[in-house]
């Protein structure tokens, strides 16, 4: 991050100030390897993130909120480990007879809309997106339910 022009930009003062979080592999719908999500950290939150590709190169640099000050946009650092104990709940509330696989990082149409997926199965199969605002049914379009 010592490169131009992050470096003379003010906006990413907190993303300079940061500390790299736990790097997460991001995965297409199909389980195959797409790239690096790398959470920025500044205490228990995420100021932004560098999405780093699979031949280690820094391809993008996204800072959260419009300043540096805005850290009411900044995102807990926890939702990066783990899907929230809550949206979980939510999801199995909705479906309770289905069997729910483990969580994967993945991303919803675009790779700008990351976050956590996980599949539900019994006589079908439903993919449900989970982002730090929520969570709906992947349908490759719109969300048919959210939570």
């Amino acid at each position: 991050m010592n490169k131009r022009p992050i470096i003379d930009d003010p906006k990413f003062t907190a993303a300079r100030k940061a500390t790299v979080g736990t790097p997460l592999m991001v995965r297409r719908l199909d389980g195959k390897e797409e790239y690096w999500f790398v959470p920025l950290l500044t205490g228990d939150k995420a100021n932004g993130y560098a999405q780093v590709e699979k031949n280690l190169k820094v391809s993008q640099l996204v800072v959260f909120g419009a300043t540096p000050e805005d850290r009411g946009s900044w995102i807990d650092s926890s939702f990066f480990e783990r899907p929230r104990l809550d949206v979980i709940n939510s999801i199995k509330a909705r479906y309770p007879k289905m069997e729910m696989s483990e969580p994967f990082f993945s991303y919803d149409t675009s790779p700008a809309k990351w976050g956590w997926m996980v599949r539900l199965k019994d006589d079908r199969q439903i993919t449900i997106f989970i982002s730090p605002s929520g969570w709906h049914e992947h349908t490759g379009r719109d969300a048919s339910f959210e939570g």
